[in-house]
This record gives C-alpha cells, structure tokens and sequence, in this order.
C-alpha cells in the first residue's frame, strides 16, 4: 500500500471510509444507549412526599398573592387553588405528585393575616392522603 512517496489516493479514500463507517457504526451505539438510558432528572432530585407538597403549596400561594392579588388583605380568608397556581404557571404538575406513590394531588391554601405578616396553611387530597381539616367544597370540581 505504501511506496516510497506515501499515500496514494486510493489508499486515502479507503482510510477514509473505513474511518466515516467506523463513525456512523459509534454514533448508532451511542443514540441507541442513550434511548435506552432512563430518565436521570427523577434520579437527580429528591423524593417528594405530602409533607413537602403541602410546605411547597404554602410557598407557592403567598407567591402567588404577593404577585396578583392586588387588594389589602384585612380580617378575611383568601382561598388559593391549585388549579389556580397551575393556570398561572405558579406550581408544575410534577410539584403535586407524590413520588413515593406516584400519587397526584389537589387541595388549596387558606391564606390571612395575622400580626401584620401573611399565614398560608394548604390543604391537599391524594388518592391515598388526606390533609386533617381538608374541606372538599373549597375546591372547584
């Protein structure tokens, strides 16, 4: 194959294609591994349970009342859904589910004022977790 001036282009095309062969037979293995890799985000972030998605709704609610609720909060109770956090983008699907039990949740937040500060106590209803004091008629159907 080699003479005493090198390479011919013969022998450059064959390398050469050996070579684009070798890449499109790697680059088919690679994407076929990473296909059949799992999902690493559910991995990555820790589990949830209602506890967490109960403490997450009352972050969540004052967020949302502090953004867009407009008018002074006196002496009344102001009730926050989930359904409305989830209309304004506030909280995510995946932040109602309970990763343990692949259990989704529903439930809302009492929001007043006590001593000048605002207090959110949330509510939440899974198929296998009721929130003690969870009244069902706060929540739209």
């Amino acid at each position: 194959m080699l003479n005493k001036n090198g390479w011919g282009y013969r022998e450059f095309l064959f390398a050469g294609a050996v070579l684009f062969i070798a890449l499109l037979v790697t680059t088919f293995f690679v994407i076929r591994l990473y296909k059949g890799l799992p999902d690493l985000s559910s991995f990555l972030t820790e589990p949830l349970s209602y506890q967490d998605i109960e403490e997450n709704l009352d972050y969540k609610s004052l967020e949302y009342i502090n953004g867009y609720y407009k008018q002074d909060i006196t002496t009344g109770v102001i009730v926050v859904s989930t359904d409305n956090l989830l209309k304004y983008d506030i909280i995510k699907k995946k932040d109602l589910k309970d990763t343990d039990n692949n259990d989704l949740c529903k439930g809302y937040s009492l929001i007043r004022k006590e001593k000048g500060e605002l207090i959110s106590k949330s509510y939440i209803k899974c198929d296998n977790y009721v929130t003690e004091g969870y009244q069902s008629w706060r929540v739209s159907k």
